[in-house]
């Protein structure tokens, strides 16, 4: 079987945060549907376990990402354009099976890493250049917050097979 290599894609900084939040979330869905599913009869076992496990890191990175709309909305009082600035981001692409879960995962944190760096140069080189006032350095700075506070929880989360 071929390897697949993520491609490269264009996204808005603002829809890097909102995509990867709404799938993560979907994600997070399918392992606590498949964690109740198997409660009943297979909770005593390592596969209820890895299920729970990824279910909770899941439901903790969402968690940590609660935020990222507020931030936004502050950024875009200072300038309702700044957040639709259009980046290069490298994903992997669906394809007709669909996409592994983990593949999935993976395309969030690419997404919300290249939306921090690109923040983290904006404020850099805004210093420079701008005058930004303090509530929009600071929500910028929160969106930079939310990405590592998220991450920390969601790069190691461990999808289980379905029959491993």
């Amino acid at each position: 079987m071929a390897r697949t290599k993520p491609k490269q894609m264009e996204m808005t900084i603002r829809s890097c945060f909102e995509d990867s939040v709404s799938e993560i979330g979907c994600l997070r869905d399918e392992m606590d549907e498949w964690r109740d599913n198997i409660e009943e009869y297979f909770s005593e076992t390592e596969k209820f376990e890895r299920v729970s496990d990824a279910a909770e890191a899941l439901e903790e990175g969402l968690t940590a990402l609660e935020d990222w709309e507020s931030a936004v909305k502050e950024i875009e009082k200072y300038n309702d354009r700044l957040l639709l600035y259009v980046i290069e981001v490298y994903q992997f692409t669906y394809t007709k099976k669909g996409l592994a879960r983990w593949r999935r995962l993976s395309n969030c944190l690419v997404a919300i890493e290249s939306a921090k760096d690109w923040l983290e140069e904006f404020l850099r080189k805004a210093d420079e250049f701008l005058e930004i006032p303090d509530d929009t350095k600071d929500a910028i700075e929160e969106l930079i917050r939310l990405h590592d506070e998220a991450e920390a929880y969601l790069s190691d989360v461990d999808f289980p097979t379905m029959f491993g």
